[in-house]
């Protein structure tokens, strides 16, 4: 076997460790390493990663091995170039992570707002018309005017308002509003929201159509609630149908106002009556002195928008007792309503009834708003 040199045996050194050689080749190299200390002690640099080691013997002939390898040099290089890559992205992926959450922040609807108009804004058409005794009137209208969103989220939150964004749908303009956890980068727990409309000649939205903000919408009936539009679409046409009824008393919040209840039904038609069904809700636990005449209250504003979603039903009782045992059962049906609110109109002559309300949510907006229903 010819024995090779060992500028060459240190140039396959690099191949070798890493298990590229032939196996001649790697036969040859063995056997070199075996005979030549200069080159043994240059493939155990390799492996350990010493530059001591590289050397041979005091005055052994290291000067002929340089002390840096170029290969190895090149590659610690690459290693130190990937891991401050990985280092930089995790810190880009760190940066993004506490902004996204800190500084830009998420949506939310839990926080109040009152809507309100700038009267600066506001564009004003009177017009003049004859009317059938013919008199000359005039009247007024507004043509354009910018609604004013104030908005606030209570300091216990924890939360910060950190922007806004306005985004045009089918159903109008949705209001976005973001928060972000309270810090010393975002403090802001108030937001002011302006937005251009413009009416038509019967005082409805042109454009937009609605702006559309936490689930609520304000549109030419006004404003109408989450709730109104989710109690709409829950209407029920048959009380017989115990989860939608218990669907409407959920989102009334009957059980969180009030307490917990079982249910009992009465489907038997009576005779005489145009809706001949009711329901009654028995409470569980016993309401305290001072609470009944507040729980008596909400419990008849709950029953009139019971009795005005669910179609066939013309009755709602509720039964409870007080803490000494007496137990009071209670109701309405549409007389009451119509004894409590004998001048329901909207104009003269025409008189909505309380089942009328379900025909439209701006109306179910308006008969919570009359029985002091959030």
């Amino acid at each position: 076997m010819t024995k090779l040199p060992c500028d060459i045996i240190q140039d396959l050194l690099p191949s070798y460790a890493d298990g590229l050689t032939s196996p001649a080749s790697s036969k040859a190299i063995e056997a070199h390493l075996a005979e030549c200390q200069t080159c043994a002690a240059a493939y155990a640099a390799m492996q350990t990663g010493s530059i001591e080691d590289a050397k041979g013997p005091e005055g052994s002939g290291s000067e002929d091995f340089p002390e840096i390898d170029y290969l190895k040099k090149i590659r610690s290089t690459n290693r130190k170039r990937i891991l401050a890559a990985v280092l930089l992205v995790l810190l880009l992926a760190g940066f993004g992570v506490w902004a996204k959450v800190y500084l830009y922040g998420s949506p939310i609807e839990d926080f109040h707002v009152l809507v309100t108009t700038d009267t600066d804004s506001r564009v004003v058409k009177t017009e003049t018309f004859t009317d059938q005794n013919g008199e000359t009137r005039t009247f007024s209208h507004a043509t354009s005017e910018t609604l004013v969103f104030n908005c606030w989220i209570e300091e216990s939150s924890g939360l910060a308002f950190s922007h806004y964004k306005l985004k045009e749908t089918d159903g109008g303009l949705d209001v976005i509003v973001f928060a972000v956890p309270s810090s010393r980068f975002r403090q802001l727990r108030t937001l002011q929201i302006k937005v251009p409309v413009s009416y038509d000649e019967d005082g409805k939205n042109v454009n937009p159509t609605a702006v559309n903000i936490k689930g609520d919408t304000y549109n030419g009936y006004g404003l109408i609630t989450k709730k109104a539009k989710e109690l709409y679409a829950a209407r029920n046409p048959y009380i017989g149908d115990i989860s939608a009824d218990l669907r409407l008393a959920n989102l009334l919040g009957i059980g969180e106002a009030i307490g917990s209840y079982t249910n009992k039904l009465n489907t038997q038609e009576s005779e005489g009556f145009e809706y001949p069904y009711s329901w009654e809700l028995i409470f569980d636990r016993p309401w305290t002195d001072g609470y009944d005449k507040i729980y008596n209250r909400k419990m008849r504003s709950y029953a009139y928008v019971l009795l005005a979603l669910i179609d066939n039903c013309g009755e709602i009782k509720w039964t409870y007792q007080t803490e000494d045992g007496i137990r009071y059962t209670k109701s309405i049906n549409l007389a009451d309503w119509c004894a409590e609110y004998p001048s329901d109109d909207v104009s003269p002559g025409f008189r909505i009834e309380l089942k009328d309300y379900a025909a439209y949510d701006y109306r179910i907006q308006n008969l919570l708003t009359k029985l002091d229903i959030g």
